[in-house]
């Protein structure tokens, strides 16, 4: 099959007017927008056209035709597309897309509201839907051996003092974290046998190697640990701002279903708010760790760079 013929459907005035449909609907609520109209309908030709060129037999290329001819957009991963573009400007430690940072901010404004202050007494049961939820454990239960874990693993002394002295350096875990990180799985590990030996980083590369399920272990100043698969990673907020933010997220709840005061409503309703945000809390705070990482800017500017080229090379402007 001839690219040629992808390229004339591309050109399509009928294929720029679905381009401009998706690039409105993408961009109409957000503040910060890394690419205008015009780069955006270039890059999604372009993303056709390597599609096309990896396709591996002619039905695949045939898919790829038909879908641009019924101006089927989705085929490509869109928030990719801008997520490559925002890489331009982008820095290590950036997170890779600024305007999902609003929608995490967007709570903070019940804060000053007088059901952040009344909920306050329900601290207790608040923090328990969150344990609940995402099974946080203490230190001190880890070093007491009293928990319990779903497939029943137990933490060895020698990985809980690993644990331990990773907590005492959090800025340099952070950095070791951002400049080894790989993604696995759907998350990102450190590669810890990346770092050179003779780099300073590498003493500070607490690293177990054990093959172990994830644990959240929080230690008495609120700090957050994340272990799993023998990796260690410090979490960018403490155990004091998942109950705050649970608090944030449960009066936006209740706003919604027409509440302004706890009067309304019984204890029973209250533990039911605490319990239902909390996919909602866990999903928000997670944009705090989808940054840039030296690996993940590497490749988001060499995607850039071949998106660029095929533009060029096919003058897809």
């Amino acid at each position: 099959m001839d690219i040629q013929y992808l390229i004339d459907i591309l050109n399509k005035k009928e294929f720029k007017e679905a381009a401009e449909e998706v690039y409105h609907y993408m961009t109409s609520d957000l503040e910060n927008v890394s690419l205008d109209l015009e780069k955006f309908i270039s890059y999604i030709k372009a993303s056709y056209i390597e599609c096309f060129m990896r396709a591996e037999d002619d039905e695949e290329k045939l898919n790829i035709i038909n879908s641009a001819i019924a101006g089927d957009i989705f085929i490509i991963n869109i928030r990719e597309i801008f997520q490559v573009a925002s890489s331009e400007n982008a820095k290590i430690g950036d997170i890779i897309d600024s305007n999902t940072l609003n929608t995490l901010t967007e709570y903070f404004k019940y804060v000053e509201d007088p059901l952040f202050k009344e909920l306050s007494k329900y601290n207790k049961e608040i923090a328990r839907a969150v344990n609940k939820h995402a099974s946080y454990m203490s230190i001190g239960q880890i070093k007491r051996g009293d928990y319990e874990h779903a497939i029943g693993y137990r933490l060895s002394q020698k990985e809980i003092r690993t644990i331990e002295n990773a907590k005492l350096v959090p800025t340099i875990n952070r950095q070791i974290h951002l400049q080894y990180d790989k993604e696995r799985m759907f998350r990102n590990f450190c590669e810890y046998d990346d770092i050179p030996d003779d780099d300073v980083l590498k003493r500070f590369a607490f690293h177990t190697n054990m093959n172990n399920p994830l644990f959240r272990i929080v230690f008495e100043d609120g700090a957050i640990i994340e272990y799993i698969i023998g990796d260690i990673r410090i979490q960018p907020y403490k155990y004091k701002d998942v109950v705050n933010y649970t608090k944030l997220c449960m009066i936006s709840y209740m706003k919604h279903d027409g509440f302004n005061s706890l009067r309304q409503l019984n204890r029973g309703d209250i533990l039911k708010y605490a319990n239902d945000v909390q996919y909602l809390v866990h999903a928000k705070l997670s944009i705090l760790n989808d940054v840039y990482t030296s690996n993940s800017l590497k490749n988001s500017k060499i995607s850039l760079e071949n998106i660029k080229k095929i533009v060029k090379q096919y003058s897809l402007q």
